[in-house]
């Protein structure tokens, strides 16, 4: 049996579908209510001296030093976690909030308000692309993927806010053309860790069929 992080798997998917392209280095940034990345680097998984590597929620980038779910302050998953977006576009009692209704409903609300131009949603969606950037900007700094691939959450509302994400890539990434980083969403959602245990589990079989 083996275990790995939903981030991890999640790329381990994002890259079976990447093959046959010139796509060998990548990262997936899985937006939960956690921030998690599972990088790519020469067709490899990246885990570690000790298999936690992808932790980039972890980054101290929010200025405001919030108070994150993990004990330390200014994560950057409380700037672009799914609790982040729902913060900052609705208060508590909204409907937005509410656990018994379906993510995807609220998902679908948020888009609804944001299209009728409501200035509260719009401004947190522009907040967020804003700091997604500003991350996404400094994993391509140190790590320079061809790709990073924005999953989870921000497959059903990302693309109201990749423009701008891509924008503020390109205005941070040291390297010209943000050292031809691309930011692409999946089109995996919240099943993508789903399928890329799936393809670790058969990659297990295919390198030594005598382990079944």
């Amino acid at each position: 049996m083996a275990l790995d992080s939903d981030a991890k798997l999640a790329a381990l998917a994002e890259y079976a579908l990447a093959r046959g392209t010139d796509v060998h280095d990548m990262v997936c940034v899985t937006g939960e209510r956690g921030i998690g990345a599972g990088v790519i680097s020469a067709g490899r998984l990246l885990r570690g001296a000790a298999g936690f590597a992808g932790e980039v929620g972890r980054m101290p980038l929010d200025p405001e030093r919030r108070p994150c779910a993990c004990g330390r302050r200014g994560c950057w998953e409380t700037m672009v976690g799914l609790d982040a977006i729902l913060r900052l576009a609705a208060d508590e009692g909204d409907a937005l909030h509410d656990p018994a209704v379906e993510l995807k409903d609220r998902f679908a609300l948020l888009r609804t308000r944001a299209h009728d131009g409501d200035p509260r949603t719009r401004a947190a969606m522009a907040r967020v692309a804003d700091d997604l950037g500003l991350g996404v900007a400094l994993l391509a700094d140190v790590l320079n993927p061809r790709v990073v691939v924005l999953g989870g959450y921000f497959t059903h509302i990302g693309d109201l806010m990749i423009e701008r994400v891509r924008e503020v890539v390109h205005e941070r990434v040291m390297a010209p053309n943000a050292g031809g980083c691309e930011v692409r969403l999946s089109t995996l959602g919240f099943a993508a860790a789903a399928r890329g245990g799936a393809h670790l589990a058969l990659g297990a079989v295919f390198d030594d069929p005598a382990t079944i």
